[in-house]
């Protein structure tokens, strides 16, 4: 066995034993459901790029595509570089904090991950797999959030993820990638059938997360993926009338909900009544309002390259609204991810964080 093909499958073997972080749990530290997934993350992450540029300098077939994707990527993560340099503390920046593990270091993990992906996941078959493995990890993660639900009075369940919000989000994704591969071309009846009998696991455990900002994710990701079959087919009338039928569905699903959000049978659910309880006199999303008006004012007075990462408690404290005497006393985010990256690294690094986005539309 070659240097090469050892290096290539300890780079797949890491890639492949990434969507198992989401399992760790590190009971000793203060936050036992960040710590331990990061560290995990970080390690397999400088294994796999350290493997990857070895592989680099033998055979410069694996060296980096500058693709736009990887391009509009590495772009964003140099301006924040920039802007956390900086910034109001640059030590806060780069290493962010126990409880939340992001800043500097983890945007260069991440892009030091995009880049042996790029380089090594070149093959759909990889791809098939890799997806197939972290969709299996969701559904056993649902699972257990199920069999949490069974001895817990919470109203919000969370799972090995330790928030409610992040469970949500992550099995988000999974639902899609799950019709993904349901819809895929040359799929097998049996292996659609194991995707389809997934979704009902994912679709639950987002439900007992009681996520607002998930449940409006998931309909708009279904409208606009209803939009973009019916606009792509157009000339195909079977699936363009199946779209448009799917999508009044949807449509009329949502509507109905909203005019029975009053009913007893929602009112006391608790899970129903928060999905339904959407509304400004809300007391989360009054405070966020006012969070983001202070955001703004932050954004006016450093609009070039903000305030670095993880300095949001300088805008917080130097603009604080008095309306806020009777809500949570302390924001560390402004709760709107376009706001968060302009304070963090002003209008250049919002612009560069949307390129990102328009790289992989244009991709698609």
């Amino acid at each position: 066995m070659t240097l090469e093909s050892i290096l290539k499958k300890i780079i797949i073997a890491g890639i492949f034993s990434l969507p198992f972080v989401v399992l760790i749990v590190f009971s000793s530290t203060f936050f036992p459901y960040i710590v331990g997934k990061n560290i995990a993350f970080r390690v397999l992450v400088e294994i796999i790029f350290s493997s990857w540029i070895i592989l680099a300098v033998i055979n410069s077939r694996y060296r980096p595509r500058w693709t736009f994707v990887l391009s509009s990527i590495a772009a964003f993560v140099a301006i924040v570089f920039v802007a956390d340099l900086l910034g109001e503390n640059f030590y806060k920046s780069f290493w962010s904090n126990y409880e939340r593990m992001e800043g500097l270091i983890t945007l260069l993990h991440i892009l030091a991950y995009v880049i042996v992906l790029q380089v090594v996941m070149t093959k759909e078959s990889l791809w098939l797999w890799f997806w197939r493995i972290s969709l299996g990890v969701n559904v056993f993660v649902a699972s257990h959030t199920i069999i949490q639900s069974l001895s817990s009075d919470a109203v919000r369940l969370y799972s090995t993820l330790g928030n409610p919000i992040y469970l949500a989000v992550y099995t988000l994704f999974h639902i899609f990638i799950a019709l993904i591969l349901v819809f895929r071309r040359g799929v097998t009846p049996n292996e659609r059938y194991l995707y389809l009998a997934a979704l009902p696991f994912l679709f639950y455990a987002v439900y007992l997360s009681a996520t607002r900002g998930a449940a409006i994710g998931i309909v708009g990701g279904f409208l606009l993926s209803a939009v973009g079959i019916a606009f792509s087919y157009r000339k195909n009338r079977k699936v363009l009338v199946t779209s448009l039928v799917l999508l009044s569905i949807l449509v009329t699903s949502v509507f109905g909900f909203w005019l029975a959000r009053d009913s007893s049978f929602i009112r006391e659910n608790p899970s129903l009544n928060r999905f339904a309880s959407m509304s400004l006199d809300d007391h989360s999303i009054f405070a966020r309002t006012l969070v983001w008006n202070m955001a703004l004012t932050g954004i006016k007075q450093k609009p070039l390259l903000g305030w670095g990462q993880e300095n949001f408690n300088y805008v917080f404290n130097f603009n604080y609204d008095p309306k806020m005497y009777n809500l949570e006393p302390w924001y560390d985010r402004t709760h709107n991810i376009i706001f968060d990256w302009a304070i963090s690294s002003g209008i250049p690094g919002v612009l560069a964080y949307l390129s990102i986005f328009l790289a992989l539309l244009l991709l698609i």
